[in-house]
């Protein structure tokens, strides 16, 4: 999920393990540019998203899935091609998950995916990150608003039920799941993926 710690173990183990830290946000922002003057990052694309109560937010969002969808293809061409030097850590985006199943079953064949889980407890701090520091989210069918009911306050009540239906699709594609406690410990280091 969005600001559970992909990026901060993926640019980890490049700078302790070897690996090669491919940071797909960056490539579906590359994929992206065209709708933009600058340069982009994963705030401004959120930004240009919106939220799903708005009326851009499923043209965007299509258009957010199709690039990413590209940018997995490419990864998995390029893991399918040449001799790689050196491991890749694929930082996805959260919304891997809505991406086509030919992909997800390619990317299951080919790596090892990690599912970073979260704990109930945490579920209100990636709310608030979320709120505070957006970024691109596929809502997937979970944002399901109630008459008369404030778009924040449908957000926050909605978000858990996004967190709980990704659990489940995380860990179906998973070959290593890691707690929260251990990749939230500020002990742990890059073999907390290795040893598995």
């Amino acid at each position: 999920m969005s600001n559970i710690g992909k990026t901060y173990w993926a640019e980890r183990l490049a700078a302790e393990a070897g690996f090669e830290h491919v940071n797909c946000d960056a490539l579906i922002g590359e994929k992206l540019i065209s709708d933009f003057k600058e340069n982009i990052v994963a705030y401004d694309i959120a930004a240009w998203m919106g939220q799903p109560y708005e009326a851009r937010y499923g043209a965007a969002s299509q258009k957010y899935m199709d690039s990413e969808n590209a940018v997995m293809q490419t990864i998995i061409t390029r893991l399918r091609g040449a001799k790689l030097t050196r491991p890749l850590a694929i930082d996805t985006s959260g919304s891997v998950i809505y991406a086509n199943k030919d992909i997800l079953r390619e990317l299951a064949a080919l790596t090892r995916i990690v599912y970073l889980e979260t704990s109930t407890e945490h579920t209100a701090e990636l709310f608030r990150r979320y709120i505070e520091h957006p970024k691109p989210v596929i809502w997937g069918g979970a944002f399901i608003p109630r008459a008369n009911e404030a778009p924040t306050e449908a957000l926050q009540r909605c978000y858990p039920l996004l967190l709980n239906d990704r659990a489940g699709r995380y860990a179906e594609i998973a070959g290593i799941r890691v707690p929260f406690e251990q990749h939230e410990d500020p002990q742990a280091g890059p073999d907390i993926f290795m040893r598995r």
